[in-house]
């Protein structure tokens, strides 16, 4: 009797360390994924996301994959794995995480140059980020935006809001107008 509860116990600690070896690959890739997003996306794929995932886990993997695929200048796919985590995101209210899946899916329409469907996306995720200070996502949002806008030859409506974007880069510092963010960045003169 005793052998049995053994093997059952050996099974049980098996089993729990198997599960938990995937969170902590995730949890490594996220922390390298602004200094080595290259090694970030290598473990990222390495990972079956659909075994032995919770779903917050599945989530985030989702995420990362995306941003570790933009980042190396890949392909950004396949949508059905970006879809599962803006539907957990949603249904949990994690309005950053949210906002950052809405980036990379308006990206993702961006690069197929299905720009319209990119606008809805990227406003989607700017909706996410109000009343937060994640400039740099904001950013982002505002740069890809105003590239769209030159691509559509809207100019006026592309230069404000990449001079947004760019305000936002500088630590989220927005000026009202733009005579007034005059230095050296903008006239050259070094000042």
């Amino acid at each position: 009797m005793q052998l049995i509860h053994r093997l059952f116990l050996c099974l049980i600690i098996l089993s729990l360390s198997s599960c938990s070896f995937f969170p902590s690959e995730i949890k490594t890739a996220e922390r390298l994924m602004e200094t080595a997003p290259d090694s970030a996306l290598q473990i990222l794929q390495n990972i079956n996301s659909t075994q032995q995932l919770s779903e917050s886990d599945r989530a985030l993997y989702g995420l990362l994959l995306f941003k570790a695929l933009d980042k190396q200048y890949k392909p950004l796919g396949p949508d059905s794995v970006l879809n599962f985590s803006i539907n957990y995101y949603l249904s949990k209210g994690e309005d950053v995480r949210l906002a950052n899946c809405y980036f990379y899916k308006a990206r993702m329409y961006k690069y197929a140059m299905k720009y319209d469907e990119s606008i809805v996306f990227y406003l989607k995720s700017l909706d996410n980020l109000k009343n937060t200070k994640e400039y740099n996502l904001l950013a982002k949002n505002y740069a890809d935006l105003g590239d769209i806008s030159l691509i559509q030859n809207e100019y006026n409506k592309a230069l404000a809001e990449l001079i947004y974007s760019y305000q936002l880069a500088d630590n989220g510092v927005v000026q009202n107008h733009f005579t007034d963010t005059a230095d050296w960045r903008t006239t050259g003169t070094g000042a």
